[in-house]
């Protein structure tokens, strides 16, 4: 009982930092726009890898992930995840209808790009302010790939150990267009137990 109320007080936290983060994202990625765009975390599991296939459409759904290695007190990763669909209604949400299209061009995939830094960035932000632990993201990387191909490559040791993984449902709109996605952050297996005592 003790176990189950410890994990159900992490979650409660880590719904709070979502919140928290996507507000922060959805005042950047409005400035960057020069309107109103709105972020929402409906809600965060602490989960296996595995399950993030059960909300992507399976290992052989083609996906787009924004990719940030993380560094500081914390190693791992931290990845935004749309479905292709997904990606082109958020392409069309930043840039337009002309760029939301079968193949991704220069400019859709630096906008996506940039989504990830926001996103990323604010996440991590709330994350380290809440735990006190210095948490830095490099630049990110847009990769376009199967979902299973794409996890099993960046994230093979957290796979093989068997590690949980913070998963929160991300959902952007602004008046005229919604898409959804998920933010997967992955601190390395050496790396997990420090997040969540520092959570809980």
């Amino acid at each position: 009982m003790a176990v189950e109320a410890t994990q159900a007080q992490r979650l409660e936290r880590l719904q709070s930092i979502a919140d928290r983060g996507a507000m922060t994202a959805a005042r950047g990625l409005s400035l960057l726009l020069d309107r109103q765009v709105a972020i929402k975390a409906p809600s965060v599991s602490i989960a296996p890898v595995e399950a993030v296939y059960d909300q992507i459409g399976g290992p052989e759904a083609e996906v787009v992930g924004i990719y940030l290695l993380v560094g500081g007190d914390v190693g791992g990763h931290i990845m935004l995840m749309f479905p292709i669909a997904a990606a082109r209604e958020m392409v069309g949400l930043l840039v337009g209808e002309e760029h939301r299209q079968t193949e991704f061009d220069e400019l859709s995939l630096s906008a996506l790009g940039e989504v990830g830094n926001i996103v990323g960035s604010a996440f991590l932000n709330h994350l380290g302010d809440y735990t006190g632990l210095t948490l830095q993201p490099s630049p990110p990387l847009v990769v376009v790939e199967m979902a299973g191909a794409l996890l099993d490559t960046l994230l093979t040791e957290i796979m093989s150990q068997g590690k949980d993984i913070f998963i929160i449902d991300a959902a952007f709109f602004d008046q005229d267009r919604a898409t959804s996605g998920l933010i997967l952050i992955t601190p390395d297996p050496r790396s997990i137990d420090t997040l969540l005592a520092s959570l809980g």
